[in-house]
């Protein structure tokens, strides 16, 4: 079988396009500092959680953005901790303060509920990090053209209930009803 042949039907059967391996890195919209935080401590964790080096290590992980937390004069421009050391707690960007926040990472990777709160089995899915109401304004900002994404098909379909939803709400109020009478209705 040829690799054409073959990406075809992997992306049919996974509901995919484009190339094979494309879908291993993406970037997601996020509706505000709380959700990055939120992000950035999931993405702190991705080495512990595959089994790649300790908890407590992460930031002496040569191989993760982690080890620049220790070594701010190291740091790209682009790197900045405030989003993930504000929302573990207001944090400073000191000694103590990144000694805290592997603390606070070692708590995280063992309390599954606050895990579940922050839904971290959402982060590596979706289109858009955020509340239902931002999605919904987010997708009509997609819809006007204001804002260009690429997604995948299961992305673009959450996008598109998301664009409906904005325009179901838009329906009732024109005709005066609510959720619970509509769904009354035949």
């Amino acid at each position: 079988m040829s690799a054409e042949r073959f990406r075809n039907r992997f992306n049919r059967f996974h509901c995919e396009g484009g190339h094979l391996f494309q879908g291993r890195f993406k970037s997601l919209v996020v509706e505000n500092q709380v959700r990055l935080g939120g992000l950035c401590h999931y993405i702190h964790l991705n080495p512990a959680r595959a089994g790649m080096c300790p908890v407590g290590e992460l930031s002496s992980y040569r191989a993760w953005r982690m080890w620049f937390l220790n070594r701010p004069k190291s740091r790209p421009p682009f790197l900045r901790p405030d989003a993930y050391l504000t929302q573990a707690g207001g944090l400073s960007d000191d000694a103590a303060g990144h000694r805290s926040y592997l603390q606070y990472l070692r708590w995280l990777h063992e309390d599954e509920p606050t895990r579940k709160d922050m839904e971290f089995e959402r982060m590596c899915r979706g289109w858009a990090l955020g509340s239902p109401e931002f999605k919904q304004e987010l997708a009509k900002e997609i819809g006007r053209g204001k804002i260009k994404v690429k997604l995948t098909q299961i992305e673009a379909r959450q996008m598109r209930e998301a664009h409906w939803r904005v325009v179901f709400e838009q329906c009732l109020r024109v005709l005066k009803q609510d959720r619970c009478r509509a769904a009354q209705e035949p």
